[in-house]
């Protein structure tokens, strides 16, 4: 089984959760291929996890902050 990453997807505007050849399969037929960033790997698979901290990183990204 595949290990799980997190990258960050430029053109959905959001952060991703998948195996490695989910990153490279999205990133490469990406015309912004460039900006993919791949943050982590998992040590073992771990998708609850994985699905955890996206869910996460995406509601503190589109969260509005008043000054």
């Amino acid at each position: 089984m595949s290990k799980q990453v997190i990258w960050y997807n430029p053109e959905e505007k959001c952060y991703e959760t998948g195996s490695k050849l989910d990153f490279f399969t999205k990133s490469g037929i990406s015309k912004r291929e460039e900006e993919y960033t791949l943050l982590y790997e998992f040590s073992a698979t771990s998708e609850r996890l994985a699905g955890k901290i996206i869910n996460e990183l995406n509601k503190v990204k589109s969260a509005n902050y008043v000054s």
